[in-house]
């Protein structure tokens, strides 16, 4: 067999050119429909999961947010009894963005050692934690004395029986609504939705 020679070239082309395409060789790569096919397929799918995503991003913000308030509820308990002295949870109203009343708590909370048992923060006072603002949630406070919760030397509530009420902002009626319910004891229960 010799070198072959540009006849023989000239064949093999024009076979290949005959070949049907199914036995020609597959090319690498998608066409633009394809793409445009997937790309529509992709946003139809994230508008229909849209909704259900943001329902779990309110309910994770409400989670979080009674995690931290039955934290500062523990704390002001813990406080009391071991200082023997009144411990104080009060709503802070300076520069809030969604202050309405004092039932809103959503610009966030001092906790605070009362050593004059006044209900009010002063100079001599320490701060024991400070909680800034919920962000994009709604926390109401009912029962006792709605701007701030007071925790006595034993470690209950000085207080009617109370209620915090977390939600998003605007939706009180939302699946993500939990409310804390707080017994004159000190005994926290977490039910969803308003009211306890």
């Amino acid at each position: 067999m010799g070198k072959p020679t540009l006849m023989d070239k000239t064949r093999r082309a024009a076979a290949c050119a005959r070949r049907p395409l199914s036995r020609r060789m597959p090319r690498a790569g998608f066409t633009v429909i394809e793409l445009m096919v997937v790309l529509v397929l992709i946003a139809v799918v994230a508008a229909l999961a849209l909704p259900s995503f943001s329902s779990l991003v309110d309910s994770w913000r409400v989670r979080r947010a009674i995690a931290e308030m039955q934290n500062v509820m523990r704390l002001a308990n813990a406080q009391a009894i071991r200082t023997r002295s009144h411990v104080v949870i009060a709503a802070k109203s300076a520069g809030c963005r969604s202050l309405t009343n004092t039932q809103n708590w959503s610009c966030g909370l001092t906790v605070f050692q009362d050593l004059n048992r006044n209900n009010v923060q002063d100079p001599d006072e320490p701060t024991l934690r400070d909680i800034p603002e919920f962000a994009m949630l709604a926390v109401m406070h009912t029962g006792g004395n709605n701007a701030f919760l007071t925790y006595g030397p034993y470690g209950a509530p000085i207080a009617n029986p109370s209620r915090f009420e977390f939600y998003p902002d605007g939706a009180p009626n939302s699946t993500a609504t939990q409310t804390i319910c707080l017994s004159m004891g000190g005994k926290m229960r977490v039910k969803t939705g308003m009211g306890c």
